[in-house]
């Protein structure tokens, strides 16, 4: 009977502490119609959080425009771009792919002066693209220049990849029983891969002799001195009629060509790389390369 007892007493206790649980859990802001107000007040707020915080996740740019590089184009007015102006399909006479992009990155970094021509092109050589970007004379280059040619450079995901192509004079066939001499452009970042000098079997084909600029390089092709010359697809194109090159093989898509940055200038590069993979995934940037007839 004790236990009966004991059990007749503890048991109010434990409905009198259920009953104070229960009272607690609902805060005095959420009971009563006052209670259901702030109910839908802080549900509202949570839901306007919650779409601050996708959009600033589906938008990731946003964060970095707030950086003392995007400050300085902006205070501007301009973006500086470095560009070959005498490649046809890239950039010449202020048109072509590379010219394009240089536009679509400046009204993105300068979208309220869209339209009011925010870009300004700087025509460079193949070697100087590097030089004005050292020396911050330009925001940006591109100019042909291969993705991690440069370790001083920062650069993007390519917008443009070459194919790689030996080329001979006419219709002059060369004897691959012999080694042959071919030329090269010094300062290429291909210049040592040695797939360019070997057969699909791994046998050496060739000696590479090597030229400060295509000019120089053609012309030697032109007076034998050499029998084939390396060179990207984008200068055979440019210099075939001019000294009547032939393909003699081609190695497709082996140079990816990049928007290139100076390293301190991370920002702009991580816009420049959102821009590209936007065009890319909406087919814009394979329009773009169609348009200016630059697929071989």
């Amino acid at each position: 009977m004790s236990m009966k007892g004991n059990t007749a007493i503890i048991k109010p206790n434990i409905q009198s502490a259920r009953k104070q649980v229960k009272r607690r859990r609902i805060p005095f802001f959420f009971q009563g119609e006052r209670g259901k107000r702030n109910k839908k007040i802080i549900l509202g707020v949570a839901v306007v959080i919650a779409v601050i915080v996708l959009v600033l996740a589906l938008r990731p740019e946003q964060t970095l425009f707030d950086t003392p590089e995007i400050a300085r184009i902006q205070s501007s007015g301009t973006l500086v771009v470095a560009v070959r102006n005498d490649m046809g399909g890239f950039c010449m006479d202020g048109t072509g792919l590379e010219a394009e992009l240089a536009t679509i990155l400046a009204n993105r970094i300068l979208p309220e002066l869209e339209g009011d021509s925010p870009v300004k092109l700087v025509e460079v050589s193949s070697k100087g693209a590097a030089t004005v970007l050292t020396g911050g004379d330009v925001d940006a280059a591109i100019a042909l220049m291969v993705e991690g040619g440069n370790s001083a450079f920062l650069y993007t995901q390519p917008y443009y990849t070459d194919d790689v192509v030996f080329a001979t004079v006419g219709s002059h066939e060369l004897d691959v029983t012999d080694m042959l001499v071919g030329g090269i452009i010094n300062s290429t970042s291909y210049s040592k891969a040695e797939r360019l000098k070997q057969d699909e079997k791994g046998n050496t084909l060739m000696n590479m002799k090597g030229y400060s600029s295509y000019p120089d390089m053609l012309e030697a092709l032109v007076r034998g001195d050499i029998e084939t010359c390396v060179m990207p697809g984008a200068y055979f194109d440019r210099y075939c009629e001019q000294y009547g090159l032939t393909e003699y093989k081609t190695l497709e898509d082996e140079l990816p060509y990049s928007i290139a940055f100076n390293s301190e200038d991370e920002a702009v590069r991580a816009i420049a790389d959102i821009m590209l993979s936007e065009l890319i995934q909406d087919g814009e940037l394979a329009r773009m390369i169609q348009k200016y007839g630059l697929k071989r």
